[in-house]
């Protein structure tokens, strides 16, 4: 999200607020959380997501973050 930073003239007291524009999110890889979701960190602001695995048809691996379902 948007922010704002406050800054004050330390000479006569003025205050400025600036604002500040959303940087967007930097998400790390997808790891394995549990035997339904895998999850990521955003190295920004340390928000964390989770996701169901993605496991395509014919496969028992997750794509993302490489759980193997039948171990």
């Amino acid at each position: 999200d948007a922010g704002y930073l406050i800054q004050t003239c330390s000479y006569c007291g003025a205050g400025f607020i600036n604002e500040k524009p959303a940087t967007g999110h930097s998400w790390s890889e997808w790891t394995y959380f549990s035997g339904r979701y895998h999850e990521r960190t955003c190295s920004k602001c340390g928000e964390t997501e989770q996701a169901n695995h993605n496991i395509p048809s014919n496969s028992v691996t997750c794509s993302d973050c490489g759980y193997d379902i039948i171990n």
